[in-house]
């Protein structure tokens, strides 16, 4: 099919080659110890994230390693965030059930949101921590729940956001430099 999309149950005879190529480029790297760890729909993200370039999903699954190593990502379920309720009440934010395909529903709402009140209550590095833990969690947990429960692979989200109160001014300092921080962590290490 040449329409494949390049999910494991859309995929076509040229997605597979460049799949396998890719995980042989990944081996002979030593980009990581036990490839065997990964599957074929986690390296599929990078693939599609990069429209199958070989050389440009294997800059960025490079980046995701180097940076999963820096941030100490696999330490991360061990990270408390007691300052959650404050962070809500700031910025509304959170998953709410699952779409008709069975993609979990993330819901956040940006209008009001005022960056300085919550470094009041958290700080930035603390704030992105609690992020890249929920990355964790909807990756390593939610999708495999929402894969059970609807008979077939989930692995893609359905996002609302509630932009009602936001003007472009507050689309400025640090609103829009925390929220490019959060952003580009999803766009960069959680594709799709």
């Amino acid at each position: 099919n040449p329409d494949a999309r390049g999910f494991y149950n859309d995929i076509n005879q040229t997605q597979i080659k460049i799949l396998e190529e890719f995980k042989e480029k990944i081996k002979q790297s030593s980009l990581v110890s036990n490839i065997h760890r990964y599957n074929d729909r986690f390296f599929l993200r990078f693939l599609r994230a990069r429209k199958f370039n070989i050389i440009n999903a294997f800059t960025m699954i490079s980046d995701y390693f180097q940076w999963r190593k820096d941030q100490q990502v696999d330490m991360v379920y061990s990270f408390e965030f007691p300052e959650i309720k404050e962070l809500k009440k700031l910025y509304p934010h959170g998953y709410h059930n699952t779409d008709k395909q069975g993609r979990p529903v993330y819901i956040e709402a940006y209008g009001g949101i005022d960056v300085d009140k919550i470094f009041k209550a958290t700080t930035e590095e603390r704030w992105l921590r609690y992020y890249i833990r929920e990355y964790e969690i909807l990756v390593n947990y939610k999708f495999r729940a929402c894969s059970k429960m609807k008979g077939t692979v989930v692995e893609q989200t359905f996002n609302i956001t509630n932009l009602a109160g936001i003007s472009l001014s507050m689309l400025t300092g640090n609103v829009k430099t925390m929220m490019q921080k959060l952003s580009n962590i999803g766009r960069n290490y959680y594709p799709e």
